[in-house]
């Protein structure tokens, strides 16, 4: 049995189940309390909610598939889940940057993870095609 089969190593679980976590719990403060996307003090209007809800659909299924990729040891598909949304990570990062939000720098440390950890369900590093090749 090579590295890319059978069972997922816990420092990989470890990084999926919180990055799950982190991406789900985001998902749920924008679908119930998307005043806190907002600096204080700033008001809540109909674009706040839209923005919210639309990051909402989209945090709460990825959060959803991480966990359900790693239940069913989906390796490939789980390193190539991770690496989206590490790059969605990156655009946030940018984001965080360019409007001077630092409380979201943090998420460049999701990425790291998610980097590192579609890396090792691969067996290679990811930025590389021969790790997704089949023919390995």
């Amino acid at each position: 049995m090579n590295r890319a089969e059978g069972r997922i190593g816990w420092p990989v679980t470890v990084v999926v189940v919180a990055g799950a976590a982190v991406v789900l719990a985001g998902g749920l403060l924008a679908w119930f309390n998307p005043g806190q996307l907002l600096p204080p003090d700033t008001p809540i209007g109909t674009g706040t909610h839209l923005y919210a809800a639309r990051m909402a659909a989209r945090a709460l299924p990825l959060g959803i598939a991480l966990l359900l990729l790693l239940a069913l040891r989906a390796r490939k598909m789980l390193a190539g889940l991770l690496v989206l949304v590490a790059v969605i990570e990156v655009g946030d990062c940018v984001s965080a940057v360019v409007n001077r939000d630092w409380v979201e720098l943090p998420g460049a440390l999701v990425t790291i993870a998610f980097i590192w950890a579609a890396s090792a369900l691969l067996g290679a590093p990811c930025w590389m095609a021969r790790a997704w090749r089949s023919d390995r």
